[in-house]
């Protein structure tokens, strides 16, 4: 590290999924939050080099840009030297993680470095035919998936990963707290990661167990067919994903006691982050997909707290991803980018074997989408 850490600290990255800036910095939606921020950092106003956990989190935690040396969704070899895991597990931190999102699992190669790192992947009720396509399609030749185990996979599941649509197997924020607690932390000297989805699809709150099948014929459509929901549709699911982030700020109360607790809270560097935004509309599209990078103030802007913010360099203050995986790190990126990269998977069934490719780039400082088409 150009930087280097003090050992006797804590660092913690928390990322909640899909959240929101204009949610994030509502006092009445998220009390806790905000008024953990007034003693910090603030909400701070940053972008996402990415628009989807796929590319947007090897980012964060890497500091390498969508494509640059690894043009699959999962964490290459290529990147684990600047992956912040093994960077602190090095200098002697021990490294634990937790992750409701199969997409940060070890299934993506996301648990490489980490001492602890619990995923559900195994356990996580309502994934049992997402489980059944992984272990199925690693021993049939490409051909075969394409022409047979896809086509019964889209028939069951429809065109969705079932972690977009199965209320009943969403990862509760509870569950990823408990999960940390139960490891064994030291006052000092560790290197937190936690990956909750509340504010994802689908949107259910804790108390509206009633909603599960309406939200989940309701995101099919938002997928799929958002052209056929009605106004009042959208205006039923963004009333969900409000409380859903609602519910997270008494979760991310809970973690931040614990941890104070827990931890030399003095010596304790922490970012709390959404990945990307959620986007209901306001430019045509809806959730956060991969190549769509237009719906800045809905979908790529993005909410950071930071507490000990001493140390943030951006030009013109603006911050993106990277500048906060330099934060982190202490490394001083010699390619840096004022980009989000909007991209695609050639083959769409196998997210995590698939190449990607650029298919938009929005630069904000001349505030224009360039189209282009190539792989790094």
């Amino acid at each position: 590290m150009d930087n280097e850490v003090d050992k006797n600290e804590n660092v913690v990255v928390i990322v909640v999924d899909s959240l929101r800036y204009d949610v994030a910095s509502n006092q009445e939606l998220m009390p806790f939050l905000n008024q953990f921020a007034t003693k910090h950092s603030g909400v701070i106003e940053a972008y996402t080099n990415a628009p989807s956990t796929h590319f947007a989190l090897p980012c964060l935690l890497t500091g390498y840009m969508p494509l640059e040396i690894n043009n699959k969704a999962s964490i290459s070899e290529a990147q684990h030297k600047r992956f912040l895991p093994v960077l602190f597990k090095k200098k002697g931190y021990h490294t634990v993680g937790v992750t409701g999102n199969v997409v940060t699992s070890s299934y993506f190669g996301y648990s490489f470095g980490f001492d602890d790192y619990e995923d559900f992947i195994e356990r996580k009720e309502g994934e049992y035919r997402y489980q059944w396509h992984l272990k199925v399609a690693q021993y049939i030749p490409k051909i075969l998936k394409n022409t047979l185990l896809y086509p019964i996979k889209k028939y069951i599941l429809g065109n969705l990963s079932e972690q977009n649509i199965d209320a009943h197997g969403k990862i509760r924020g509870e569950e990823i707290n408990a999960a940390l607690k139960s490891c064994d932390l030291a006052p000092n000297n560790n290197f937190i990661f936690l990956h909750y989805m509340e504010p994802h699809t689908p949107y259910v709150p804790k108390g509206y167990e009633k909603d599960f099948e309406k939200v989940r014929e309701l995101t099919k459509l938002l997928y799929t067919e958002p052209e056929t929901l009605s106004n009042k549709d959208i205006d039923f699911l963004r009333e969900k994903y409000d409380q859903e982030c609602a519910n997270f700020d008494q979760v991310l109360k809970d973690m931040i006691e614990y941890l104070q607790q827990k931890l030399d809270w003095e010596n304790t560097k922490l970012m709390i982050l959404g990945d990307h935004g959620e986007a209901f509309g306001e430019t045509g599209y809806y959730v956060h997909p991969g190549d769509k990078t237009s719906n800045i103030k809905g979908h790529i802007r993005i909410p950071v707290v930071i507490k000990g913010r001493e140390g943030i360099v951006s030009e013109n203050d603006t911050l993106w991803t990277q500048d906060l995986y330099e934060w982190l790190s202490g490394i001083k990126l010699k390619n840096k980018s004022d980009l989000c990269m909007g991209y695609k998977a050639e083959d769409k069934h196998d997210l995590k074997d698939s190449r990607y490719t650029i298919v938009e780039t929005n630069n904000l400082k001349k505030s224009e989408i360039i189209d282009t088409n190539k792989v790094y």
